[in-house]
């Protein structure tokens, strides 16, 4: 079983941020993580990272990969299946093997919240995504419904924008909460991009697919049809 000073869950901005600086005290640092970058590594753009000029997320990610490698720290991709303490140490262990540690960091990040509105879990995966995207040539002259508020909601919108027939940004307040830079460039795509502000989504309608997005305005429902959400 091998065994390390420090053992960390998560291969996001955090994670490997704390594995640079642990390898850089000298401890034997392990990383392991089901997959590179977390949420981070499924936005299109990344533009307000100090010191970087505009690139994608994932590439942002390697480039943090990159650097705990290059400090000693030991990546695995593996997904954790359980933590436990035996004696004076940390037991982890993953799909494939045990790992031992004198101590844990969890850096898993967030999970993606869902509605709990009917037709969610049916479509999930397929129709509805919770990931901003990596390529939007799948939604060629398509409708689509983009459900935020933030930046990562107006990221999606603006480059969808580029390749999609309609898009349809669904917002629970009042107004969005995205970077003035960011809503800008949404408002000037009004032709392609509609904000439908005080909305909540309902439900998720179709048979075998996806077809429309049921929400609530000022007290009633209205559909918004769609190819994909």
């Amino acid at each position: 079983m091998e065994t390390h000073d420090l053992i960390i869950v998560g291969a996001g901005a955090a994670g490997l941020t704390a594995g640079i600086f642990a390898a850089r005290r000298g401890l034997n640092t392990l990383i392991i993580s089901k997959d590179l970058g977390g949420q981070a590594s499924t936005t299109p753009d990344i533009e307000n990272y100090p010191g970087l000029d505009l690139l994608e997320g994932l590439d942002l990610m390697k480039k943090f990969e990159s650097q705990a490698k290059a400090v000693g720290v030991h990546i695995k991709y593996e997904e954790v299946k359980q933590i436990k303490k035996n004696g004076d140490l940390f037991v982890v262990t993953t799909s494939r093997y045990e790992y031992q540690t004198t101590a844990v960091i969890l850096a898993f990040g967030k999970t993606p919240s869902d509605l709990n509105v009917p037709g969610e879990a049916k479509f999930k995966g397929e129709h509805i995504h919770y990931a901003a995207l990596r390529s939007a040539e799948e939604y060629k002259d398509k409708t689509v419904a983009i459900i935020g508020g933030a930046n990562t909601a107006a990221q999606a919108a603006i480059t969808l924008a580029g390749v999609a027939k309609k898009v349809t940004l669904l917002c629970r307040e009042a107004t969005m909460r995205c970077e003035k830079i960011l809503l800008d460039r949404l408002l000037a795509k009004s032709s392609i991009v509609e904000i439908i502000y005080n909305c909540a989504v309902k439900s998720f309608d179709g048979d075998q697919k996806l077809d429309s997005v049921t929400v609530e305005i000022d007290g009633k429902d209205q559909r918004f049809e769609v190819d994909d959400c």
